[in-house]
């Protein structure tokens, strides 16, 4: 089979979505060729409940305990478990369309010279105002970064939805990298992943049609509490690659973000009321990232982190 997928998921201590997240692959139009479950150590009923997914659906399941702590280890152990040439990281608090899979197969068997295809992510709370603007802020990140599918900025690549060409990927010694592990707890390991990827010239490109709707927090604590920890680890991430993403220099027009607001309010058919609080909450996370910014920025600038401009 010249373009086998392994679905990969990693998870910890979050047994209710992943239940919901395996339930909409096994309603997948076309099955899953491998499914391999990364748990972190989870002390849940996460096991039990692979378990007994596993014996529901006629697809091979793989269930790995990863006693590392860390998402550039779980990824990593995502990649090396993975049998298929090619591999599709779904995030455990995500909810994959019926066509999710089926489009995945059907752009890897057309185009195997890609190195990755990002999907689309949707809001899973369609009616919640700071998930919504926290999928906002998410989306207006890409502004810029896609030209006709093709994408030009690496950074945008995004593990909860996407496909790696596991060749490309083995070919060129790609792979997450644990020493932002030594600053931070790894996150942003998918824009740097996708940074390694753009310097071996790979090809990425975005497909809207492989489509899975995202969980994002819906507390003020948890919604506040995730932005902090989000712009840590990625300004490790951009001191990391501080020389090359200057190279980049995405552009993102005031008027293209107005674009996408409006584009944003019609999808999710929001009311004036809850536009004007997305909005109103936009704002304020802007406002709050940008004082964050400053203050971490000084904190991190004390850290003495290896560039990787050069290979």
């Amino acid at each position: 089979m010249h373009n086998k997928v392994s679905v990969v998921i990693t998870t910890k201590d979050r047994a209710n979505d992943l239940k919901h997240c395996l339930g909409s692959l096994a309603g997948q139009v076309v099955s899953p060729d491998e499914l391999v479950i990364i748990d972190n150590s989870s002390f849940d009923e996460t096991k039990k409940m692979v378990e007994n997914f596993a014996k529901s659906v006629k697809f091979p399941v793989c269930h790995f305990l990863q006693k590392e702590v860390g998402y550039p280890h779980v990824y990593n152990r995502g990649l090396r478990e993975a049998t298929g040439n090619w591999v599709a990281f779904i995030d455990d608090d995500c909810v994959a369309d019926t066509t999710w899979f089926m489009r995945i197969k059907f752009i890897t068997k057309n185009f195997p010279h890609l190195a990755a295809i990002l999907g689309n992510s949707r809001e899973y709370f369609s009616k919640r105002t700071l998930s919504l603007t926290k999928s906002l802020v998410d989306e207006m990140g890409k502004i810029g970064a896609i030209k006709n599918r093709l994408i030009s900025d690496h950074e945008i690549l995004d593990s909860k939805n996407i496909a790696y060409n596991k060749n490309f990927l083995n070919k060129h010694g790609i792979f997450f990298d644990v020493n932002l592990l030594n600053y931070a707890q790894g996150a942003s390991e998918d824009c740097d992943l996708g940074m390694q990827i753009g310097l071996a010239r790979g090809i990425a490109i975005y497909d809207e049609k492989m489509t899975v709707s995202h969980k994002d927090p819906s507390s003020v604590l948890a919604y506040y509490k995730k932005v902090k920890f989000t712009l840590f680890n990625h300004l490790i991430y951009e001191k990391k690659w501080h020389t090359l993403r200057l190279q980049y220099l995405t552009q993102r027009p005031f008027y293209k973000k107005m674009e996408l607001i409006k584009k944003f309010i019609d999808r999710y058919k929001l009311s004036f009321a809850a536009s004007f609080l997305v909005i109103f909450n936009l704002a304020v996370t802007f406002f709050y990232i940008k004082i964050l910014r400053l203050s971490l920025k000084k904190e991190i600038g004390k850290i003495s982190i290896a560039a990787y401009d050069k290979r």
